[in-house]
Protein backbone atom coordinates (compact mmCIF):
# COMPACT_ATOMS: atom_id res chain seq x y z
CA UNK A 1 0.00 0.00 0.00
CA UNK A 2 0.98 3.64 -0.40
CA UNK A 3 0.31 6.27 1.13
CA UNK A 4 -1.07 9.80 -0.41
CA UNK A 5 -2.65 12.66 0.47
CA UNK A 6 -5.56 13.82 -1.13
CA UNK A 7 -6.29 17.37 -1.53
CA UNK A 8 -9.91 18.59 -2.32
CA UNK A 9 -10.82 20.12 -5.40
CA UNK A 10 -13.49 22.14 -6.23
CA UNK A 11 -16.43 21.45 -8.89
CA UNK A 12 -15.90 22.70 -11.77
CA UNK A 13 -12.61 24.44 -11.81
CA UNK A 14 -14.36 26.15 -8.50
CA UNK A 15 -11.88 26.82 -5.81
CA UNK A 16 -12.44 24.19 -2.88
CA UNK A 17 -14.36 24.70 0.49
CA UNK A 18 -12.01 23.37 2.09
CA UNK A 19 -8.34 23.57 3.15
CA UNK A 20 -5.89 20.89 4.06
CA UNK A 21 -5.86 16.89 3.13
CA UNK A 22 -7.19 13.71 3.85
CA UNK A 23 -4.12 10.75 3.84
CA UNK A 24 -5.63 7.41 2.90
CA UNK A 25 -4.05 4.61 1.78
CA UNK A 26 -4.11 3.49 -1.92
CA UNK A 27 -4.68 -0.53 -2.17
CA UNK A 28 -2.63 -2.65 -4.99
CA UNK A 29 -4.35 -3.20 -8.51
CA UNK A 30 -5.05 -6.77 -7.20
CA UNK A 31 -6.45 -5.58 -3.80
CA UNK A 32 -9.02 -3.14 -5.51
CA UNK A 33 -9.60 -6.00 -8.00
CA UNK A 34 -11.10 -8.06 -4.46
CA UNK A 35 -12.82 -5.30 -2.97
CA UNK A 36 -14.57 -4.69 -5.93
CA UNK A 37 -15.65 -7.99 -6.01
CA UNK A 38 -17.21 -8.26 -2.73
CA UNK A 39 -19.60 -5.10 -3.93
CA UNK A 40 -22.01 -7.87 -4.68
CA UNK A 41 -25.43 -5.96 -5.30
CA UNK A 42 -28.17 -7.97 -6.45
CA UNK A 43 -31.09 -5.29 -5.92
CA UNK A 44 -31.25 -2.60 -8.45
CA UNK A 45 -33.39 -0.37 -6.49
CA UNK A 46 -31.52 -0.10 -3.12
CA UNK A 47 -28.31 -0.94 -4.93
CA UNK A 48 -27.19 2.56 -5.27
CA UNK A 49 -27.64 3.05 -1.70
CA UNK A 50 -26.00 0.06 -1.15
CA UNK A 51 -23.13 0.83 -3.17
CA UNK A 52 -22.37 4.18 -1.57
CA UNK A 53 -22.90 2.42 2.17
CA UNK A 54 -19.83 0.37 0.61
CA UNK A 55 -18.02 3.12 -0.49
CA UNK A 56 -18.25 4.75 3.03
CA UNK A 57 -17.10 2.10 4.77
CA UNK A 58 -14.11 1.70 2.19
CA UNK A 59 -13.55 5.44 3.23
CA UNK A 60 -13.02 4.68 6.19
CA UNK A 61 -11.42 1.51 6.34
CA UNK A 62 -8.29 3.46 4.30
CA UNK A 63 -8.51 6.95 6.10
CA UNK A 64 -5.41 7.70 7.85
CA UNK A 65 -5.90 11.52 8.67
CA UNK A 66 -8.47 13.99 8.44
CA UNK A 67 -7.01 17.73 8.69
CA UNK A 68 -9.25 19.85 7.07
CA UNK A 69 -10.80 23.48 7.53
CA UNK A 70 -13.86 24.82 5.84
CA UNK A 71 -12.85 28.49 4.37
CA UNK A 72 -16.25 30.39 5.35
CA UNK A 73 -16.52 28.65 8.80
CA UNK A 74 -13.17 28.64 9.93
CA UNK A 75 -13.97 25.16 11.17
CA UNK A 76 -11.52 22.40 11.63
CA UNK A 77 -12.46 19.16 10.06
CA UNK A 78 -10.65 16.31 11.77
CA UNK A 79 -12.70 13.09 10.87
CA UNK A 80 -14.69 11.99 8.27
CA UNK A 81 -17.81 11.79 10.41
CA UNK A 82 -17.65 15.98 10.68
CA UNK A 83 -16.85 15.93 7.03
CA UNK A 84 -20.46 14.22 6.17
CA UNK A 85 -22.38 16.71 7.45
CA UNK A 86 -21.55 19.02 4.45
CA UNK A 87 -22.65 18.47 1.04
CA UNK A 88 -18.93 19.38 0.06
CA UNK A 89 -17.80 16.90 2.25
CA UNK A 90 -19.91 13.89 1.25
CA UNK A 91 -18.12 14.99 -2.16
CA UNK A 92 -14.87 14.71 -1.10
CA UNK A 93 -16.02 11.49 0.74
CA UNK A 94 -17.50 10.25 -2.77
CA UNK A 95 -14.39 11.48 -4.58
CA UNK A 96 -11.91 9.65 -1.96
CA UNK A 97 -13.50 6.24 -2.63
CA UNK A 98 -12.72 6.55 -6.22
CA UNK A 99 -9.39 7.51 -5.76
CA UNK A 100 -8.78 4.38 -3.96
CA UNK A 101 -10.90 2.09 -5.88
CA UNK A 102 -8.93 3.52 -8.95
CA UNK A 103 -6.11 4.52 -7.49
CA UNK A 104 -3.52 7.60 -8.22
CA UNK A 105 -2.14 8.96 -11.55
CA UNK A 106 1.32 9.50 -12.38
CA UNK A 107 0.86 12.90 -12.14
CA UNK A 108 0.00 13.24 -8.12
CA UNK A 109 3.04 12.82 -6.54
CA UNK A 110 2.60 10.60 -3.33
Amino acid sequence: MKTFEYKPMGEEGEPSSFEGHVKIEIPTYKERLSIVRTFNIDDAKSGDIDKALQIISLVEKYTLEVKLSHKELKESINNLDELSYYKEGTAIINDIGKTILNGISLNNPL
